[in-house]
């Protein structure tokens, strides 16, 4: 099998693990709502947020770094795989203990306090799987990964919908959670085992030191990820409570089911990134304006349906109790636009080297999440959680522009935004000329159907740009198109 073809194998798998895995989140998170209500929805989505936090303190950006390395030079993998589990339990303790003293002091029910000392369990098998999932990527073997997430998607929608069936609470489903996560460590290790590598008995110190000092910079972008995305739900839980928290995460999840479509789309374009950056910047700034109007034209009739039918939307997906929901999905949908301009401007960084710079904007987005949701979630609830979280993607997303438009790329990102914003508009304005607010399924699908006829009357892709597309999602490469996802 060729390189081209290995990457686009390796990808599809990808794409499809993920897929999977969002659609079968969305799906539990439904079942749970209405089975528990907005309240203990709430204090489960609590929980999750601040594993989440900790765990990605755990795994202290090792991935990309074990990755690349252990692609470089497989004959040291058993070596790298037990020190890099060394690293990994050195690290996990410390995590734990302040994850447990963090929600001690946070002064969080005592359910949540529980909840979090069970979690432990899970934290150490997923601190350790994820090294595990590292070397399945290197070995380029992402078929595993692709079957050992379905299989475990498939064991926490069936426990934890027959412990909902029989009255189970919180409790009940953070011991699913659990089990789901010792399910994918057990049956991970066994494929690494069996097919990949085995870890070697001798550890050395000074590996596990330099992997530690290698990893900071990964550490710190990841780190500040999961603070950007999930710092919203814990304010809000202090200044509202789990109710609140309950309604933004119904709404926060049926949004992030979009990102993960615009993530598979990077994955794919990303190596063509990598090899057009080499070509110079007339190669990168075409590909890149190309991705942005792909992503944009595809997400604005998104957000406009989305907001138009946000209360059946929400009332279909998580029940009527949810119904409050429908106006914060409304906003926080429209996070999409600039997310997807976000994720392909860092993508070309990356392509470039330029990671201190991702790195930075990522400080200061993340700084302006946290302040703008300290001003904006007393006086606003939830919908001020999604005004900030719109507005701090847009300030990334502008930082990562100003650099890319001054330093490495060449593109009128006016016309580039203008003309499918343009065409959504006027979509928009006539259907609700014609139809009118008061029949919203009607004006939707009026939207959609007059959407298409403007793109093709401002011409917002050429004839090049149409026929260049396909090869683009589907990566149909040359042998030198190739590259690493820095974000997987």
């Amino acid at each position: 099998m060729s390189t081209a073809q290995r990457v686009i194998k390796n990808t599809f798998l990808l794409v499809i693990a993920r897929l999977t895995g969002q659609l079968s989140s969305l799906v539990y998170f439904a079942v749970i709502a209405h089975f528990l209500g907005v309240r203990d929805f709430g204090t489960y989505a609590l929980i999750m947020a601040l594993y989440a936090i900790f765990q990605m303190l755990s795994f202290f950006g090792m991935h990309n770094y074990l990755v690349r390395e252990v692609s470089r030079d497989k004959e040291k993998a058993g070596a790298y795989l037990a020190n890099s589990i060394l690293a990994k339990l050195f690290l996990v303790i410390p995590v734990f203990v302040i994850m447990v003293a963090s929600v001690h002091f946070l002064n969080y029910p005592p359910i949540v306090i529980r909840c979090t000392l069970a979690l432990g369990i899970a934290l150490l098998m997923d601190t350790l799987s994820h090294v595990f999932d590292s070397f399945f990527q290197a070995y380029e073997r992402m078929g595993f990964l692709t079957l050992i997430s379905f299989l475990t998607s498939c064991v926490i929608l069936a426990a934890g919908c027959s412990v909902l069936y029989f009255g189970g609470g919180v409790m009940a489903l953070v011991w699913v959670f659990i089990f789901s996560r010792g399910f994918y460590f057990v049956i991970s290790f066994l494929f690494l085992y069996r097919y990949i590598v085995r870890p070697r008995v001798t550890f050395e110190l000074s590996a596990v030191r330099a992997i530690l000092r290698a990893t900071t910079v990964f550490a710190g972008a990841s780190i500040l990820a999961a603070l950007f995305q999930r710092v919203d739900t814990i304010m809000i839980s202090k200044f509202w409570g789990e109710g609140e928290v309950g309604l933004y995460n119904a709404a926060y999840k049926l949004m992030q089911s979009g990102w993960i479509f615009i993530l598979a789309f990077m994955v794919s374009v990303y190596p063509i990134f990598s090899r057009h950056y080499s070509e110079g910047k007339a190669g990168i700034s075409n590909i890149f304006s190309l991705s942005v109007k792909c992503l944009v034209s595809l997400f604005l009739p998104v957000a406009v349906i989305a907001s138009i039918l946000s209360v059946p939307i929400i009332t279909t997906v998580f029940g009527e109790e949810f119904t409050a929901s429908a106006a914060i999905l409304a906003i926080i949908v429209w996070a999409l636009i600039p997310f997807s301009v976000e994720q392909a401007s860092g993508r070309v960084l990356f392509a470039a080297g330029e990671q201190r710079i991702v790195l930075r904007t990522l400080v200061i987005g993340t700084l302006s999440n946290v302040v703008l949701n300290l001003l904006l979630i007393p006086r606003y609830m939830a919908i001020g959680a999604a005004v900030a979280t719109v507005a701090s993607i847009s300030v990334v997303m502008v930082l990562n522009l100003s650099y890319l438009l001054n330093r490495l790329v060449k593109v009128n990102m006016v016309g580039v935004l203008l003309k499918p914003s343009f065409a959504v508009f006027l979509s928009w304005f006539l259907a609700r000329y014609m139809i009118g607010l008061e029949r919203p399924f009607l004006l939707a699908t009026a939207v959609l159907f007059l959407y298409l006829p403007f793109l093709i009357f401002f011409r917002v892709f050429s004839r090049e740009e149409i026929s260049f597309i396909p090869a683009m999602i589907f990566m149909r490469l040359k042998e030198g198109d190739v590259g690493d996802d820095p974000q997987v």
